[in-house]
């Protein structure tokens, strides 16, 4: 994503702005929209760019192009630039931040270029930080989407075959972080959607998630944002560094019991399994306990 140009006649993206040519980068389809973080602020998802031209660097004319790394992502945004064909016009450069709140924030002081977000974090950066997706990921092996899905336990499924989310009222939840789309955005605005009484527009996301759900695990990313009554000892904490944070968290968050019910990624449960290729130390359950 980057920071999209003050609006004035129609331009293409590749326009007086000078854009450099981007490496294809992952687009998530925009989740439905979310309660607003902050005023003048809400939410989106993939690769995002601030308004605005390319710094220029002070010791010359040759552009920088600052590229926000959250976490993790720095050494793959290491490697991407390395491999990256510099030009005469154009350089490459990774911005190490610890949220994606401070890339967005970092973009808007003029500290970064673009951005990698998830599809609902990227839905607040288009809203609240006039950016705009300029580039996609592409992969040969594998689909250009993903399925934003409800796990539960087998043997809730086993004792009632035609379960569905509105059964799980006054249950716990587990969320693969707020705001995200398959987390919170898909799930949040399906039970809007299935009960009148939510459906007037005037109600928030957090006011229908805390009245459906007893108690809800849903760390932020947002500084300010985020329910996590539902996360155990872990309610001190409740941003990225919760144990209970993201797709991989939240499924933590079930099998640990916490929640009833976890809103998360399709291959989540096969990643994370007892028996799968990402377990982890408290993966203690098999996949057939899920599915």
């Amino acid at each position: 994503f980057a920071p999209s140009p003050t609006p004035a006649s129609p331009t293409s993206l590749a326009s007086a702005q000078r854009s450099p040519p981007l490496p294809s980068v992952p687009n998530a389809s925009p989740a439905p929209a979310p309660l607003t973080v902050e005023e003048g602020r809400e939410e989106f998802g993939d690769h995002v760019v601030p308004s605005g031209e390319v710094g220029d660097d002070e010791e010359g004319s040759e552009a920088t192009i600052k590229w926000c790394a959250v976490r993790d992502q720095y050494e793959d945004c290491e490697y991407l630039v390395s491999i990256i064909s510099q030009s005469e016009d154009y350089t490459w450069k990774c911005v190490k931040r610890d949220t994606a709140q401070e890339c967005l924030d970092s973009a808007r002081k003029g500290e970064a270029d673009i951005i990698n977000l998830e599809a609902g974090l990227a839905y607040t950066a288009f809203l609240n930080f006039s950016m705009k997706a300029i580039a996609n990921e592409v992969y040969c092996d594998h689909a250009q989407s993903y399925d934003a899905v409800a796990v539960i336990n087998r043997k809730v499924c086993q004792e009632n075959g035609g379960i569905n989310l509105m059964d799980f009222k006054g249950h716990k939840s587990c969320h693969g972080s707020y705001s995200t789309a398959a987390g919170w955005n898909y799930p949040v605005n399906h039970i809007k959607g299935s009960t009148p009484t939510f459906d007037s527009g005037k109600i928030s996301d957090i006011e229908i998630a805390s009245s459906f759900f007893s108690e809800v695990c849903a760390p932020g990313e947002f500084e300010g944002t985020g329910m996590c009554s539902g996360c155990g000892i872990e309610n001190g904490s409740c941003h990225s560094n919760s144990l209970y944070f993201g797709d991989s968290g939240a499924f933590r968050c079930l099998v640990e019991e916490l929640g009833d019910i976890a809103f998360v990624r399709g291959d989540t449960a096969l990643l994370y399994s007892k028996e799968g290729p990402q377990n982890q130390s408290w993966s203690s359950k098999s996949v057939r306990d899920f599915m």
